[in-house]
């Protein structure tokens, strides 16, 4: 539809929130920190020489304005669409002066440098934020990723981006993580494997979506905007290694809090899958290019 993008960003506010206060301190802050710590234990560090790339920018800039904070030199954040929206750049600016403690904690920074810093972004018009903080922002990224030089990164990031992308476009993406990465350098994902859906109809099992076929699923949820490629664990496992990746860590979450369909009511594509498949609601999938 004409418009689509700013609809959808319309009723999902009415219907998730999706207040500034929601998306910084509940989803981004916590997700990055949970990102740079597991990479941390992985043999990852922070530093001034290191570029930064976010898969997935959404409505601001938040983790890219993180990375800047903690310590990265190069930053760039991409996405399908264009979704940024600088008021909500603003009201998320005007917010960060309420994480100082826990980054200082978290990163080692030094708090009073971090709290001028902080003091000043929150008179920095949305619309000229990314300039301001040196911050690249792509939208549309191209599928093959020309935008990006080839090993020029040292951490790709993504946090629920892609179980949205379409199989095909899966398999480019890795293979274009693979060409723009450094090597030696890291790529770390979060995917959220359940259907969306559940989130906002009570009842609806966590793995609903996987009654359905690939037809009659292309036409319920078949848009860039809903869609979900229903690949599970094993699925991202073999995707990642074909794609030339050294996987160092991949957690499988077990979703407990809403309920599960029982396999008898799955298609025949998912009816026989093994336990773990159809039991892991969340990934964290974090690997390497090779040396």
């Amino acid at each position: 539809m004409p418009g689509g993008i700013y609809l959808n960003a319309f009723a999902s506010k009415l219907r998730a929130g999706h207040s500034a206060e929601y998306e910084l301190f509940k989803k981004h802050a916590p997700n990055y920190i949970r990102h740079l710590l597991r990479l941390r234990q992985h043999g990852f560090e922070i530093g001034s020489d290191k570029s930064f790339l976010e898969i997935g920018t959404g409505w601001d800039v938040n983790i890219a304005y993180l990375a800047r904070l903690t310590g990265f030199h190069d930053i760039t954040t991409v996405d399908a669409f264009c979704h940024v929206q600088p008021k909500q750049i603003e009201a998320c600016l005007k917010l960060f002066p309420q994480l100082t403690r826990r980054l200082v904690v978290e990163f080692a920074l030094d708090e009073q440098m971090l709290a001028t810093e902080l003091s000043k972004v929150a008179h920095i018009p949305g619309t000229e934020f990314c300039k301001w903080a040196n911050i690249n922002y792509v939208a549309p990224i191209s599928k093959d990723y020309r935008e990006v030089a080839s090993t020029s990164c040292d951490l790709i990031y993504s946090t629920a981006v892609f179980e949205h992308i379409y199989v095909d476009d899966v398999v480019t993406t890795l293979a274009q993580i693979h060409r723009v990465l450094k090597p030696g350098g890291y790529t770390s994902h979060i995917i959220d494997l359940k259907d969306h859906f559940a989130y906002f109809q009570p009842g609806l099992p966590y793995n609903h979506c996987l009654r359905f076929t690939d037809k009659q699923w292309r036409f319920w949820a078949g848009n860039p905007m809903s869609f979900t490629n229903r690949l599970l664990a094993s699925d991202w496992e073999k995707l990642f290694q074909d794609a030339g990746l050294e996987i160092v860590y991949f957690e499988e979450l077990v979703e407990r809090n809403i309920p599960r369909l029982d396999n008898n009511l799955l298609s025949d594509q998912f009816k026989h899958r093994n336990e773990r498949d159809l039991t892991v609601g969340e990934l964290h999938a974090i690997a390497k290019r090779p040396l």
